[in-house]
């Protein structure tokens, strides 16, 4: 009996974790005041008789007003089990952010001078940090719980494909989240790892007989019986979900245009959003701007070294191909002995790389000075250029020569769906211990992965990735 009792405490904590969430911000958002308050006083020196004058105690209220409003108004509290600690953190910015913007213009309006501008960032910073601490202990207490067997969701499976294979993986490797599949419909039998209940054709009879929270469709959406799985579905009440297979996820990041005559899914190829790939762009002009400004002294030093080491040019312009299989000129300072390009056939039974790529790392073509700056990739610098000019960003998959994407498999050429890239995920995974297939692979995880911090991380690692190559003897 008690221990029944207990469970039943428990169950509600969980299924109550968003109200209780909420309770726990309005705690962080009256706690913030006295500690701001003592921070004030025992860090900066501010004494306490000024914090407690009327006029304080005019600002403190503004600000429990002001915090408040923003949670009520951007705050989410989200199902634990459709979100991560990511999502919080997002919230919880927004919604200091918010709150800033609030007590800014509520000062304005009542005309409230004189307000310390350290003291209302020292808030909103102890705030957020109070408000992720009890977000990420009420999630973590809620995973433990439903990692437990308190509080899960039982669901049914419909279809044995890949996509269901892959979503009873998740669900065993993600106990935390509560998932847990009573057993599969299908035509098959014995295909999946938990209960066959019957075929597609049975499913009214099974979804009457089985106590389940949701149905889990891994069905391709060209399948002949997924319309009536989803009637029945319907029928009974039930929640469904649909995991999606490598063309119906397409659908994520498809935009819907309304034509003259009717209305078109436009399907992307990549999943970068108008406004992503806008921020994108914008942050190629702003770095490759700052990079050439800031490296215009090495450049000098560069450019003079490559021509008195023999005399050529000191820039290196190639065709390479770009995004949408368009060609442009790629710069790079010159590393080769002038007329090097024909020479490399006759070098082709030294190539170190699989694939239409040619690889050599004793280049017998390479110049002294070219030793040096294609060790430290200094070679590719003058590519803030191209990435000035819009036919580069600063990640991506590196471009392509002509002749190489002659030789292209077709699941090769959707590396030409985005811009080229300084650098990229093989860039700083070891390129010259990865052969061709594993260097394409890289590139469209890459591509079917992408994110904007993705691309910060990425950055951050060619740095160390380009020191190690330059230390290794």
């Amino acid at each position: 009996m008690n221990e029944k009792a207990g469970d039943s405490g428990l169950l509600q904590i969980s299924r109550n974790a968003r109200p209780i969430e909420f309770v726990l911000d309005i705690v962080c958002v009256v706690l913030g005041l006295p500690l701001a308050t003592v921070f004030l006083s025992v860090v900066v020196g501010r004494s306490p008789l000024d914090l407690g004058s009327t006029h304080q105690l005019l600002v403190d209220v503004l600000c429990l007003l002001a915090w408040i409003s923003a949670l009520i108004m951007s705050a989410e509290y989200q199902s634990k089990r459709r979100s991560g600690f990511r999502d919080d953190l997002w919230v919880v910015l927004r919604t200091n952010a918010l709150a800033c913007l609030l007590f800014g213009a509520m000062a304005y309006v009542l005309k409230v001078m004189d307000v310390s501008r350290l003291q209302i960032a020292v808030y909103g910073v102890l705030i957020s940090l109070l408000m992720l601490i009890s977000r990420y202990a009420t999630r973590s207490s809620v995973y433990f719980l439903r990692a437990s067997g308190i509080d899960t969701r039982s669901y049914l499976v419909v279809g044995d494909t890949e996509a269901a294979h892959r979503y009873l993986a998740q669900a065993e490797v993600y106990r935390r989240f509560g998932i847990r599949v009573i057993g599969y419909v299908a035509v098959r039998r014995g295909v999946l790892d938990v209960a066959y209940l019957g075929t597609p054709a049975e499913l009214d009879r099974i979804l009457a007989n089985h106590r389940c929270d949701g149905v889990i469709i891994a069905l391709p959406l060209s399948d002949p019986d997924i319309q009536r799985v989803l009637d029945i579905c319907e029928c009974h009440g039930k929640s469904v979900e649909l995991v999606l297979d490598a063309f119906s996820s397409r659908i994520t990041q498809s935009t819907v245009y309304q034509g003259p005559f009717t209305m078109n899914l436009v399907l992307s190829s990549i999943p970068h959003t108008p406004g992503a790939a806008f921020v994108k762009r914008v942050t190629d002009i702003v770095v490759s701007t700052l990079a050439l400004v800031m490296l215009s002294p090495l450049f000098l030093i560069v450019m003079t070294a490559i021509k008195l080491d023999d005399g050529g040019p000191v820039i290196f312009r190639q065709q390479r191909v770009g995004l949408h299989n368009k060609n442009f000129w790629m710069f790079k300072f010159r590393s080769m002995y002038q007329g090097a390009e024909a020479l490399q056939e006759q070098l082709m039974l030294q190539n170190e790389m699989s694939g239409p790529v040619f690889k050599m790392t004793e280049d017998p073509r390479v110049t002294r000075v070219g030793k040096f700056i294609r060790k430290t990739s200094i070679d590719e610098l003058p590519q803030f250029v191209n990435v000035l000019r819009g036919e580069m960003s600063l990640v991506g998959p590196r471009p392509p020569l002509p002749n190489e994407v002659s030789k292209y498999q077709a699941a090769h050429r959707r590396r030409l769906s985005v811009k080229p890239g300084l650098t990229c995920l093989w860039q700083v995974s070891g390129r010259n211990n990865i052969d061709f297939e594993q260097w394409m692979d890289l590139d469209l995880f890459y591509i079917d992965n992408w994110s904007y911090m993705r691309d910060w991380a990425i950055i951050a690692k060619t740095i160390p990735a380009v020191l190690k190559r330059t230390g290794a003897r």
